[in-house]
């Protein structure tokens, strides 16, 4: 969370999202509720731990979720451990339900990979770890779950390992750490036992706990995509929150939509009038002259950014709707708070030069996508303006990040 030296309230350290992704029964929901419920963890799934014996059930909510022994939608849970905060995201493991995990992952730091111990990598596993590189997950952690049902657990991790670090390396997380861990009976919770004694990385609970990502520095390129416009006592104030970058009270700011150049007058982050903003601020500016024409999706960018704006741009998808998407079709594109249509111009599969003509449920892509109107579009998946998402007729039927 950025500070201001204006403030009297210190800095908190914001709670780091952590996505949990995989195949489906490979035990997500279930380390989620072992981790609700290890010793000096505090989570309101406590409450919830009171009225079942089954782990997974304390985070499936739904009676549907627990009827069926699968995750519908997304759970988030909030737990707080020696004075650190973390935000789990229990996404479905169901290619159906692949919209939902996209969600869910869309909005986390890093993610935890679980796989069944037994049944090893899957293809769902493979398409997990490449979507959460895609949507901007940081830091990886692996969970080789179940370990309580097999004969060898260091040789299983081991060949686990051997098998999925190649595709560790491609998506980005080639220092990726295996854990071996047991949903059922805890091990690897909170501590080994003597039967995962080999094992020489922190149990589950810390290496989550102890996870780090690269923040901010705010010398990124300024990039203030504007939620509204409101007008008070004669005033005509921008409201947006930094999506990167550094922003001054006296600097001049370029509108990216009318190309016009405006003096920064005030900042206010409700009720502080801030001398600076940074990266992630949810901030109202005056500026002067006021940009009458400015409208919800314009962007705010440095006066020297003369360049912003795209009108052709290549982002890796995952596709999630039911009927194929085509070269040729129109969507509408997202970014931020920004809107256009756009033509689908070519589709190539993720890794390859090979161009393909249509996608499927659940298959990933690089889209050539033509745009009618520019966009400011940029700054990779940890980026609010790194990160697409496509509907048609109202509806989201992909999200991916611009390369």
């Amino acid at each position: 969370m950025p500070s201001h030296p204006s403030l009297p309230e210190p800095p908190v350290r914001r709670a780091l999202r952590v996505a949990f992704v995989g195949e489906v029964d490979h035990g997500k929901s279930s380390l989620i509720g072992r981790l609700a419920t290890a010793k000096d963890v505090r989570s309101p799934l406590r409450l919830a731990a009171a009225r079942t014996t089954d782990p997974a059930h304390i985070v499936d909510q739904l009676e549907e979720e627990r009827s069926d022994a699968m995750t519908i939608d997304t759970t988030e849970a909030l737990l707080a451990w020696r004075g650190a905060r973390l935000t789990l995201i229990d996404a479905p493991g169901h290619l159906e339900l692949l919209k939902n995990m996209v969600t869910g992952v869309s909005r986390a730091d890093a993610a935890v990979l679980v796989i069944d111990a037994a049944q090893g990598i899957q293809p769902q596993t493979l398409r997990h770890l490449a979507i959460a590189e895609l949507l901007g997950c940081r830091r990886l952690l692996v969970a080789v779950n179940k370990m309580d049902l097999t004969d060898a657990p260091e040789a299983t991790l081991a060949a686990v390992a051997a098998a999925l670090k190649p595709q560790l390396a491609v998506h980005g997380f080639a220092d990726a750490t295996f854990v071996p861990v047991s949903a059922a009976s805890g091990d690897g919770i909170e501590s080994f036992s003597a039967r995962l004694s080999w094992c020489h990385e922190r149990p589950l609970l810390k290496a989550l706990f102890t996870l780090t990502v690269d923040e901010p520095t705010g010398s990124e390129a300024l990039r203030v995509p504007l939620q509204d416009i409101y007008t008070k006592a004669g005033d005509l104030w921008l409201v947006g929150r930094i999506a990167q970058g550094t922003l001054a009270r006296g600097a001049t700011v370029r509108c990216a939509a009318s190309d016009s150049l405006h003096a920064v007058e005030q900042i206010v982050a409700f009720p502080h009038q801030l001398p600076l903003a940074q990266t992630g601020d949810c901030v109202a500016l005056r500026l002067s002259p006021a940009p009458q024409a400015a409208r919800r999706g314009d962007v705010l960018i440095a006066a020297t950014d003369t360049n912003a704006t795209s009108s052709r741009i290549d982002a890796r998808i995952v596709w999630l709707a039911a009927s194929p998407l085509a070269v040729g079709d129109v969507a509408t594109v997202r970014c931020a708070t920004q809107t256009t249509t756009a033509r689908v111009a070519a589709l190539t599969i993720v890794g390859t030069r090979q161009g393909c003509t249509s996608l499927a449920l659940g298959e990933l892509a690089t889209a050539t996508l033509a745009l009618a109107t520019p966009l400011v579009i940029g700054g990779g998946a940890a980026s609010p303006l790194g990160r697409i998402a496509l509907a048609q007729s109202g509806v989201l039927v992909a999200g991916g990040c611009v390369q």
